[in-house]
């Protein structure tokens, strides 16, 4: 509740994880997403029950149900967030849109084509897998953990701050 706490406080938007805060920040709350683990349980149950492989990497997402978001906070939420927020994952679903798009950003002044993510994930964190395919970066497609590691340019990070 630090940070949410922070934005009521302050009078700035926020946009919470895994809980809504509207209750303790009224003004302030525009929603928040969570985590929904029953994809994954119903997944694993099925999968022992038919003598299956459980995947070593399966993930959720919006189209398994297993990513949520709560109800938009409309005290807060600017006009059309709502209508915004349902096209959005209308075309998250459909692969019509994409988180991590190249065309949208730059790293180092350049459109980033190539990517060497560390999916096998061994000791030595060597790179191994090309990640950048069809004009976007597949962010926890190739193992359930995240590897975006990529500092896209005007975003300025804590460290470089103090």
């Amino acid at each position: 509740m630090g940070a949410p706490t922070a934005c009521e406080n302050a009078g700035v938007p926020n946009v919470s994880y895994n809980g809504s805060t509207q209750d303790a920040c009224p003004n302030t709350f525009i929603v928040s997403s969570r985590i929904d683990w029953t994809p994954y349980y119903e997944y694993v149950v099925n999968a022992v029950r038919d003598g299956k492989e459980i995947g070593y990497d399966w993930t959720g997402d919006l189209s398994t149900g297993s990513v949520l978001l709560t109800d938009v906070n409309e005290t807060a939420a600017a006009a059309g967030t709502k209508d915004a927020l349902s096209k959005a994952e209308a075309d998250l679903k459909a692969g019509t849109v994409h988180v991590f798009d190249t065309s949208a950003f730059t790293v180092d002044g350049n459109t980033l084509d190539s990517y060497q993510a560390d999916v096998d994930t061994d000791a030595d964190y060597t790179p191994d897998t090309e990640v950048i395919k069809d004009g976007y970066f597949h962010e926890s497609e190739y193992r359930s953990a995240p590897y975006f590691d990529i500092r896209i340019d005007g975003i300025t990070t804590l460290n470089e701050m103090y």
